[in-house]
């Protein structure tokens, strides 16, 4: 319940959605434009309440459906990918004063960040090497492993960034990383972890993490083509070489129709 789960228009299908609404799981989900939602309750943050269907002539046959709350956007920034675009976000956090569209809309197009934490545990932790494990439980094992020392350094960067009252993605995880294993020497022994001296190796240690304050990320600017149209993609063209710089702040440049 405290969780939210993101997922691309690839999985906005009403199966999908119901099964998530029956489990009462939170989603945020994108949909593809086409989708039919009709406006039942129109929201003050430009977000409506509609409902969803299972079936096909469950709407005609005024069969009972899901509410959902949907929210309409476009960007309003030519260097930006998905400009003039409208997009369509579902989601089951009906309440417009807890969670306001724009915040939604924001988180949404941060889901890429979890490529990142893979790019952690495969690289930084790992070191880009093929698991050396032969049987699939031993795999399993070793993806176990990498999971939970990636969820332990992640929790004290962290830990961090509230301290230093900065975003998480800001503290840098290969610092951290370093850190703990020059702070691993030094940790007291045994495995009490509320005695004093371990209290004391963690508040140095983050301490040390929360100095480790990257920059801003930039935003995102090379365009969705490719350079050979081997699948179902825009080609890549001279005008897409070296595009404007896009509006650094992404939520000034959205647009919710009211």
């Amino acid at each position: 319940p405290n969780c939210l789960l993101l997922g691309d228009r690839h999985f906005g299908v009403a199966p999908i959605i119901c099964r998530l609404i029956d489990d009462k799981v939170p989603f945020l989900i994108r949909v593809k434009k086409g989708h039919i939602f009709r406006v039942e309750e129109r929201l003050a943050d430009g977000s409506y309440l509609s409902t969803i269907y299972l079936g096909k002539n469950d709407r005609v046959c005024k069969r009972p459906g899901k509410r959902v709350r949907v929210i309409r956007y476009t960007l309003d920034d030519p260097a930006r990918c998905g400009h003039g675009e409208e997009h369509v976000l579902v989601t089951s956090l009906l309440c417009p004063k807890q969670c306001p569209a724009k915040e939604l809309i924001c988180l949404y197009h941060e889901r890429w960040e979890e490529e990142i934490a893979f790019g952690e545990m495969k690289q930084t932790l790992h070191g880009g090497r093929v698991l050396r494990s032969q049987s699939p439980e031993m795999i399993r094992q070793e993806v176990w492993g990498l999971l939970l020392a990636h969820f332990v350094i992640r929790k004290l960067a962290y830990q961090a960034a509230i301290k230093n009252k900065v975003e998480p993605s800001r503290i840098s995880f290969t610092a951290t990383v370093n850190i703990i294993h020059l702070q691993l020497a030094e940790a007291p022994p045994g495995r009490g972890l509320r005695s004093r001296l371990m209290k004391q190796w963690l508040a140095v240690t983050i301490e040390a993490i929360r100095l480790e304050v990257l920059p801003p990320r930039r935003a995102r600017i090379n365009p969705r083509v490719v350079k050979k149209r081997s699948v179902a993609c825009p080609t890549k063209y001279d005008h897409h070489r070296k595009p404007p710089r896009p509006h650094p702040d992404f939520a000034e440049t959205i647009k919710i129709p009211i």
